[in-house]
């Protein structure tokens, strides 16, 4: 903000017409001491600054969709008793910022060396990708989480290699007969070049991890590997990922060395960017993503490959500044536990300043869990067809 005053201030033109109001009000109140003239005066200095904000800075000084979001906030917010619609998460990072971002959620019913929930997160203050290192946080009712004593946050060597980029991306959990944590490991070279190689790291308490081990690699960049999301079942390991052409594939193995040939998802959208894939309480796949619009969306399949009955999500994220402009959320984690559903979903604030000033992006990540009674989703959700898309 002081950076807006200043700029206002060393403004020529609103010096001219702030000075040129300021001196006939002086000159009325010594001289003439007429109120009228006095209020009339006022008040066009203050309309002056109010156009001149507005074609400045190009202000929105009404925010009509902070206004219609409020209102759905309130509507939804009346569907369940037990609701809880985005309610803001506070975790603790080993950078201290507290900003994160691609959470993955795991649930366990009679839960997990004493926990129900266990997350991984990166944290990623002002979008720096080198504190993009997955760290684990566990709580009992979904919304409080905490990290453990025992855990060494954050789980891999922080990186602060420039050139290449190298960085740690894209984790997920899933469980097999321990905890198993995947990640993304990427180097990126200046001629344009993009190295892509998938580790897993494996638990038995989720304090103690193994050491990471290559998987899979993609030296050539056209495999990607992005957004990796693991399915076991049957003693099948099911990796989906987004590939180069932001199309979602799978792939599948039992040892971990041997992988079938790449599987094409069929779904309605074709842009794909960051989601997560689970299987909820009736054993249907659920597609959770976000698309190149940065919506986000949800679909489901009776066989994992072929999916349908897209829908857009409409959260409503809450800040403290009123004056937001929009929010965008990023990559979010699904959880299915008996009739309810928690959706963790990172996002922050574009054009975050007073009255909605345009051309601003904000770096601080939020993160927001929302959790409604299954039958609830549908209330909060928009039916999707191609054209949309």
């Amino acid at each position: 903000m002081k950076k807006l005053i200043k700029k206002v201030l060393n403004n020529e033109i609103f010096r001219i017409i702030f000075t040129m109001l300021l001196i006939l009000f002086v000159l009325d109140m010594i001289f003439l001491k007429k109120i009228l003239l006095l209020t009339i005066l006022i008040l066009l200095l203050l309309i002056t600054l109010m156009i001149f904000y507005k074609l400045y800075f190009k202000v929105s000084f009404i925010n009509i969709n902070k206004i219609k979001e409020y209102l759905l906030y309130l509507k939804y917010k009346k569907i369940s008793g037990e609701c809880i619609y985005s309610q803001n998460i506070k975790i603790n990072t080993f950078d201290g910022s507290g900003c994160l971002t691609h959470p993955s959620v795991l649930y366990f019913e009679n839960g997990f060396n004493g926990y129900k929930f266990w997350m991984v997160h990166t944290p990623y203050n002002n979008c720096d990708i080198s504190l993009e290192n997955p760290c684990i946080v566990v709580s009992n009712d979904g919304i409080n989480f905490e990290e453990l004593k025992e855990i060494n946050n954050p789980l891999l060597p922080i990186l602060k290699e420039k050139n290449p980029k190298k960085y740690y991306n894209d984790p997920n959990l899933v469980y097999t007969d321990c905890l198993e944590l995947w990640y993304r490991y990427t180097i990126e070279h200046e001629a344009g070049k993009i190295e892509n190689y998938v580790y897993r790291m494996t638990s038995k308490d989720g304090i103690k991890w193994s050491s990471p081990k290559l998987i899979l690699k993609d030296e050539l960049g056209d495999k990607l590997y992005m957004s990796l999301s693991v399915l076991y079942e049957k003693d099948i390991y099911k990796l989906y990922f987004v590939n180069n052409n932001l199309l979602l594939r799978e792939i599948e193995s039992t040892d971990l060395k041997k992988w079938t040939k790449e599987k094409d998802i069929n779904i309605i959208s074709e842009s794909i960017w960051h989601g997560e894939i689970k299987l909820d309480n009736d054993g249907l796949y659920k597609l959770l993503f976000i698309d190149k619009n940065y919506n986000l969306c949800i679909c489901e399949s009776i066989d994992g490959i072929n999916f349908s009955n897209l829908k857009k999500i409409n959260l409503y994220c809450k800040c403290k500044d009123y004056f937001y402009f929009k929010s965008l959320v990023y990559k979010s984690s699904i959880v299915f536990v008996d009739d309810d559903i928690y959706l963790y979903t990172p996002f922050r604030y574009d054009k975050v300043k007073l009255f909605a000033i345009n051309d601003v992006i904000s770096h601080t990540w939020h993160l927001s869990v929302t959790k409604l009674r299954k039958e609830n989703l549908e209330e909060i959700c928009t039916l999707l067809d191609e054209e949309e898309l």
